[in-house]
């Protein structure tokens, strides 16, 4: 009976994993207003499914303006925190939004191995994707390995000002 139940939990597992990877396929673009909605998700999946703690900060952030920036912050978020468990074998992954000198401020930050010297990081595929996802929104991109271990990845976007 003990193993049946633990069976049925990892059966149980892998039916939720399956829907929650259908629905990042599924979604197509975040909304301009959800991106922090979004973000708590994935630290909830990032929970869930790696059983990695991993906490939202977001203070008064509000997402970017228009929702193709949002999908590609989330995405940047999504990825480096994929990178950290998986790659850095992180158990705690921090994401923070903010702002910062008008600039919407995107971090992820985490307590893994760090990330290898460049000449020893290969051509890895997602560094440059999330670079890529930066540049087409006119971020900044800077990912680097942390004095007391682990990676910082930070993503920095101008704001447009605001009316008068």
């Amino acid at each position: 009976a003990v193993e049946v139940r633990k069976i049925v939990t990892l059966i149980e597992q892998g039916i939720e994993q399956t829907r929650r990877l259908a629905k990042g396929l599924l979604l197509a673009e975040v909304e301009s207003n959800g991106l922090v909605s979004a973000l708590n998700d994935l630290a909830l999946a990032t929970r869930t499914q790696h059983r990695v703690e991993c906490v939202l900060e977001f203070g008064n952030a509000a997402g970017p303006g228009e929702s193709g920036a949002a999908t590609h912050l989330y995405r940047i978020a999504e990825e480096a925190t994929r990178n950290a468990v998986r790659h850095g074998r992180a158990n705690r992954v921090e994401l923070r939004l903010s702002t910062a000198s008008g600039d919407l401020v995107l971090e992820v930050r985490d307590n893994g191995t760090g990330i290898p010297e460049p000449a020893r990081r290969g051509q890895g595929l997602g560094l440059r994707i999330m670079a890529h996802r930066a540049a087409i929104i006119g971020a900044s991109f800077a990912i680097e390995a942390q004095p007391q271990g682990g990676t910082l990845v930070t993503c920095r976007m101008p704001q447009p000002a605001l009316p008068s």
